[in-house]
């Protein structure tokens, strides 16, 4: 039986990020709290499924080199660059940013691929939770409607 370092590694950080998530969303007021405790619940379940898978799986663990380290460093400054641009630019343009970036960072080689998938993905997500369920969503470039 092999621990795989990384597995355990990446799924304990979604676990503390969710429980985190859970910690602060319980004091948001009662409309506001459901949809964060939701996605946070899901995240947390799915987290603490892997890492027990991750503790049976069988074989020898894979090395985890300096470059793999370097993108998840950057795929969480990309994260964190995501929130800081959300209430500036609005919800279409970061989205489709950290889209294109977190593709791009993963090595996919089909650049027009990535650019349509970061603007198509953006907008269903916009119109799912914009239009039809009703969502609040930041407005692009700081409240002045232009754009998504």
């Amino acid at each position: 039986m092999g621990i795989w370092k990384q597995d355990v590694f990446i799924y304990l950080f979604f676990l503390i990020i969710s429980m985190t998530v859970i910690a602060v969303a319980v004091h948001y007021p009662d409309g506001d709290r459901e949809f964060p405790l939701l996605i946070a619940s899901c995240l947390a379940v799915s987290s603490a499924f892997l890492l027990v898978k991750s503790f049976l799986k069988e074989g020898a663990p894979l090395s985890f080199s300096l470059k793999n380290y370097r993108k998840i460093v950057l795929q969480v400054v990309l994260i964190i660059g995501f929130f800081f641009l959300l209430p500036r630019v609005g919800f279409f343009i970061s989205a489709a940013l950290l889209s294109l970036l977190t593709i791009l960072n993963g090595g996919y080689p089909h650049k027009i691929i990535a650019v349509l998938f970061s603007v198509i993905f953006p907008g269903v997500i916009f119109f799912i939770f914009h239009i039809l369920l009703e969502v609040p969503l930041p407005p692009s470039f700081a409240g002045l409607g232009i754009g998504l």
